[in-house]
Parts: C-alpha cells; structure tokens; sequence
C-alpha cells in the first residue's frame, strides 16, 4: 500500500508504529487481551482486540494532530494500516482456533474435567463445554452424593459416581480440572472438597451461583482480624484509579484543543454582535 502511493517506510512511519506497539502492550495487558483461550469467550477477545487497536491509533493520531505532525503521514497509508492489523490480528485468531479445533477433536492437548453436583449451573456448564469444543475439555460426567429420587427437573442418568469417587480421581492424576457447581448452602461440603485436594495438582474451581457470582467482584479486605467482601463498592481503585485518572486528563485535554477553534469562533461572533463588544 505504501508503495502504491509513493511513501516510503522512513523514520517517522517507525517512530509511530513503535508507539502503537508501545500503546497496544499497555492496553492490551490491562484489559487481557492475551490471557488463556480457556478463561474467557472467544468473540469477547476478539471485540477486545478490536477496541484495543482503535483506541491505540485514535491516540496516536490524536497525539500527531496535537503537535502538528500529522501532515507528514499519509492518510490513507493510516487507515490501510489500521484495517489490515485488524483483519490479519483477527485472522490469525480464526486460524490458531481451528487448528486448536482440530488438535483438540482427535484428542491432542485436551483436558479430562469433572462436576461435582448436577445443578442447573452444572448443566449450564456442561452445555458450554460441549458447545465450544475448542476449549479442549473433555467431560467425563457429574459427581453427586444426593439420591436420585432428590433430584429435581433433571436428568440423575447422568451422575457417574459420588463426590468421595470425583476426588479420588482429581488426586490419581486422571481429571485435570474439577468444577464444583454446589449452591453456596453447601458451604461445608465445598470446604471439604477444596480441603481434600489441596495437596494436588488438580485446578479446583468453583462455579457461582447467583448470591456468589455477586460477590466475584467484591474487593477482599479486613476490620482488625476479620475479612470482609464489599458487595456494593466503588468499581475504581488500586491501578483503576490510576488508569482512569491517565484516561480523564488525556481525553479531555484533546476534547478541549480539538473543540477549541469551535469556542473561539463562538467567542468572536459573540463578540462581534454584542453592543458592548463583551464576550461574556
């Protein structure tokens, strides 16, 4: 593209694809863009890239365009820049997920999980599970102490053993991840199992149910001795407070000189038809 329009790849087009690059890390690492496949949905990553890369060269543009820069850059060597690293960035993801697909669907670099308790969540999971196969789980079943006749509106066929059955396969190795997907009532019984396999190499995690999905966010913290999780709380602080800080003194300095030739104009034709030839 850059030769098509005569432009060549000099100092300055290095200058700012360097602090694209410089950008993309910062917001990217905060935002998680290139965490683990298997803890988060694909399409929200790939709308994360997305915003992530618009924002990068919405300030370096901006930035170009504050100190007058901007003129020594083509702009549609800008534009042609941006789309293609957002279609090849997308593109590469697209293709690491199908050839991750097709490893995972002939048993290669996947992952035996379990579920201790068949719940609505637990189903929910389990549904997921089989939905997105590119995450290479393979699900060996539920594990439930209850009795058949105390399950409720599903399916008890599907239990492959008790809880005793599901740890004594997470400790010999053969289940990498267990899910316990107990309602919080059963706080004890969850005590025990985490309490169990904590001398293993099994991941242990907990599904949340609705009172405990609320209290993800919660900021752990303590009055003297004794822990407390904030239910309602101010989202920003720690580096929060510090990332929004940088983005309100950023943001509205450029939403000020950008707008400022629109004020000056208000404030000369102001003056102008005033009587008084009075601004204010």
């Amino acid at each position: 593209m850059m030769h098509g329009y005569n432009v060549s790849f000099d100092k300055d087009y290095l200058l700012v694809l360097s602090g694209v690059l410089l950008l993309f890390s910062y917001l990217g690492e905060s935002v998680g863009v290139y965490r683990s496949w298997r803890l988060g949905k694909f399409s929200l990553m790939c709308r994360l890239l997305v915003i992530v890369i618009a924002l990068c060269f919405l300030i370096m543009l901006t930035v170009l365009f504050i100190f007058k820069y901007a003129e020594l850059y083509s702009r549609v060597v800008m534009v042609g820049w941006f789309i293609t690293s957002v279609i090849f960035l997308i593109s590469w993801r697209l293709m690491v997920r199908e050839i991750k697909r097709v490893r995972r669907s002939k048993g290669l670099n996947t992952e035996k999980v379990a579920i201790i308790g068949l719940t609505q969540t637990g189903m929910n999971l389990h549904d997921e599970i089989w939905k997105h196969d590119e995450l290479g789980f393979d699900c060996i079943g539920f594990f439930d102490d209850r009795e058949p006749n105390r399950i409720v509106d599903l399916e008890p066929k599907l239990i492959e053993g008790n809880i005793n059955q599901a740890i004594e396969l997470a400790r010999s190795g053969d289940v990498q991840k267990l899910y316990i997907c107990l309602p919080l009532l059963a706080e004890q019984r969850i005590a025990d199992i985490i309490q169990q396999l904590g001398d293993s190499t099994v991941d242990v995690l907990i599904t949340p149910d609705f009172l405990l999905k609320n209290l993800m966010n919660g900021r752990i913290g303590s009055v003297g001795e004794v822990d407390t999780i904030s239910v309602f709380e101010s989202p920003v602080n720690g580096m929060k407070r510090f990332y929004k800080r940088s983005f309100d003194i950023v943001f509205s300095l450029c939403a000020i000189i950008a707008i400022s030739p629109v004020l000056l104009a208000v404030s000369i034709a102001v003056y102008m038809s005033s009587p008084e030839h009075s601004v204010i």
